[in-house]
């Protein structure tokens, strides 16, 4: 597991603008429960966070400063990538939502990062069944990564 970027300091988790427009709510909670759970976490640990609970701790990706979403986020792509999430139907689904909401940023984010995301969708976008998603419960992984992709600039 390759990840160019270095641990977030503390620094990198504070001073930044929030993703829902400065809601202090969010800011408040949100952020203090992302930074509780991944702060000073190495790669290998996020991993591991991903792999015991995917969709629990990829909800703290949503709000992350921008300096950290790309660190975590690449620990989230290798989780969807590697055998430990077959079948992990939600955390598929969620990695869709993760990436819409925060499009911006990894667009505008390390190149390595974005290009990691990319590939992730399309193979994801690909493998509905292999996540066990039923299409008629979380809809068609394909139209949810070209959605997706679109939003990275990469369709």
């Amino acid at each position: 597991m390759h990840n160019p970027l270095p641990i977030p300091t503390k620094e990198d988790w504070i001073g930044h603008k929030c993703p829902v427009d400065g809601d202090p709510f969010y800011q408040d909670f949100d952020l203090k429960t992302a930074y509780r759970n991944f702060y000073g976490k190495t790669h290998a640990e996020a991993f591991a966070l991903f792999v015991d609970n995917a969709i629990n701790y990829q909800e703290d990706v949503f709000w992350m400063p921008e300096r950290c979403l790309g660190f975590y986020l690449l620990a989230y792509v290798h989780y969807m990538d590697s055998e430990l999430s077959h079948g992990d139907s939600d955390g598929a689904n969620c990695f869709f939502g993760l990436v819409e909401f925060r499009s911006v940023d990894i667009r505008n984010g390390h190149p390595e990062v974005r290009e990691a995301v990319i590939r992730t969708l399309r193979r994801v976008g690909q493998a509905q069944e292999w996540y066990d998603a039923a299409p008629k419960h979380y809809g068609s992984f394909a139209a949810l990564s070209e959605a997706c992709l679109a939003l990275l600039g990469a369709a």
